[in-house]
């Protein structure tokens, strides 16, 4: 009977020895999946991490920075002022042949005509002879023809001339209009009139208009600075002058004379 007695009690004991044995490895593995969970959600990070764009070092534009194109526009412009000119070519016409018929105070009259267009480097020379009308019926032995050169460069038009008669300025070289053609540029010109004198003409787009037929026109006021003499132009794209005004000085009185563009 005590044989059968100890049997029992050691059976019971080896039981309870797996039975320990097995929750510890139980435990442990669930230990080693949470390690492993862990690990995962490690290289989870990394991976999202590495998956972030990297942050550049370079600072957007100002707002007021001017876009990179139009910045290189604006230094080959400065770099190559002859991209300017066709701005300037824009107020004469552009075919030779062109005639311009003028009529004026007291009967006055004059004609001209394009005889060629010369293209030189950053310049264009517009070549044109004329004739004025002889008002003395013949009686004066003046020479009625003339001949006005017009100069354009990148920023002007120059206006060149020879003649006896004709009511015009009293420089053979004066300079007719700067850029930028808008109302309120100004510049200051030297010229020398028909006795040698230098003046000084503090010059000025007045204003810019457009004309019923869709071109501008821009009146130019140029005012001596040492005496009451000025002139006055209109400038009509495709055309030229259309209107030219100048103060008449002699001994005894001044006036001002005129000429406009025959319709």
């Amino acid at each position: 009977m005590r044989r059968w007695l100890g049997l029992a009690i050691a059976i019971v004991l080896a039981f309870q020895v797996i039975a320990v044995g097995c929750q510890d490895s139980g435990l442990n593995g669930r230990t080693d999946d949470v390690e492993s969970t862990g690990n995962v959600d490690s290289a989870q990070e990394v991976s999202v991490s590495s998956q972030q764009p990297a942050t550049s070092s370079q600072q957007p534009p100002a707002e007021n920075e001017e876009p990179e194109d139009e910045a290189s526009n604006v230094q080959n412009a400065q770099a190559d002022p002859g991209l300017n000119i066709p701005i300037i070519t824009g107020l004469l016409p552009s075919q030779t042949g062109y005639e311009w018929r003028y009529f004026g105070f007291a009967e006055y009259a004059h004609t001209m005509t394009l005889d060629s267009i010369q293209h030189d480097q950053n310049r264009v020379i517009y070549n044109i002879t004329g004739e004025e009308a002889d008002m003395s019926d013949g009686e004066s032995d003046k020479d009625f023809s003339l001949t006005i050169t017009y100069i354009v460069e990148p920023t002007r038009l120059i206006q060149q001339k020879q003649e006896q008669v004709m009511m015009d300025s009293n420089f053979d070289e004066i300079e007719l209009i700067r850029t930028p053609l808008a109302a309120g540029t100004s510049w200051t010109q030297q010229v020398t009139d028909e006795v040698g004198n230098q003046v000084i003409l503090e010059c000025q787009i007045e204003n810019a208009t457009v004309d019923t037929d869709g071109k501008k026109v821009y009146t130019i006021l140029y005012d001596d600075q040492n005496s009451d003499y000025y002139e006055r132009r209109k400038i009509k794209e495709d055309i030229g002058v259309i209107f030219f005004e100048k103060l008449y000085i002699d001994a005894e009185q001044s006036f001002p004379i005129s000429y406009s563009i025959a319709d």
